[in-house]
């Protein structure tokens, strides 16, 4: 995950800043016992990043958010969560699986917030709804 995340932050900063930038990441995660350790990686890797890549006028921020178990939930409980996020998010990482994974692309494409999903095996190529949206096949490292 840590390489991820460094591989977006690179992909954000690639054109270089101008002035100051923040740029805050939001990283949904699917439910399950490991929500310890996957924030823990998250803030290392970000506490990584913000240290040693990047100049000073660049503030680096992550949020983690929890999927729960119903679609609908997470529909309300993400947009209530990006409504209250101050700076908005710069870009959504999406863990969860399919059909979850849909909603958090319709949520990215109506917000105009980039979604990156990682997944072991994404198969539905329809779900794309974003130009925004890409999916990153961890088994075979391919972009869908």
């Amino acid at each position: 995950m840590p390489k991820i995340c460094l591989l977006l932050l690179w992909i954000l900063c690639s054109c270089g800043p101008v002035g100051p930038l923040s740029l805050h990441l939001m990283a949904l995660f699917p439910p399950g016992p490991e929500k310890g350790p996957l924030t823990k990686a998250l803030r290392k890797a970000v506490s990584d990043a913000d240290s040693s890549l990047f100049e000073r006028d660049v503030s680096l921020q992550a949020t983690s958010f929890f999927n729960t178990s119903s679609p609908e939930v997470l529909l309300k409980e993400l947009c209530e969560n990006l409504k209250g996020q101050r700076p908005p998010p710069t870009a959504l990482i999406s863990f969860v699986k399919p059909p979850v994974s849909f909603y958090v692309a319709m949520i990215g494409a109506h917000t105009r917030i980039p979604v990156i999903g990682v997944t072991n095996g994404y198969e539905d190529v329809n779900a794309m709804v974003s130009a925004l949206f890409i999916f990153v096949d961890m088994l075979v490292g391919r972009c869908l």
